[in-house]
């Protein structure tokens, strides 16, 4: 006989729609939210480089964010006809707080 180890777990499903913001949080603690469905200027990137309250450099893995933006943007309309062709799983913790 052998014997099966089953795990549950609960899942949260965000449909493309609603994953529209993200936050970038500085060491000083400013936030900054933005919002991927907008396009930056012509001259700009989507991602800032620093933080705009004390000046420091953000990593600069942040600059992913400007390739996450133009995805997003390229999907919204996708998403817009269908809004559950393209969904992000996350496993929620039972201990996780609000």
């Amino acid at each position: 006989m052998r014997a099966t180890m089953l795990a549950m777990y609960k899942e949260r499903v965000i449909s493309l729609l609603d994953l529209r913001w993200v936050c970038i949080t500085c060491k000083c603690g400013t936030s900054i939210t933005m919002d991927l469905s907008r396009k930056p200027r012509q001259d700009a990137n989507f991602a800032p480089v620093m933080c705009q309250v004390c000046g420091e450099l953000f990593d600069t893995s942040i600059r992913n964010l400007n390739d996450l933006n133009v995805a997003f943007r390229a999907m919204l309309e996708l998403a817009k006809g269908s809004p559950d062709t393209v969904t992000f799983i996350s496993r929620v913790s039972d201990d996780a707080k609000p």
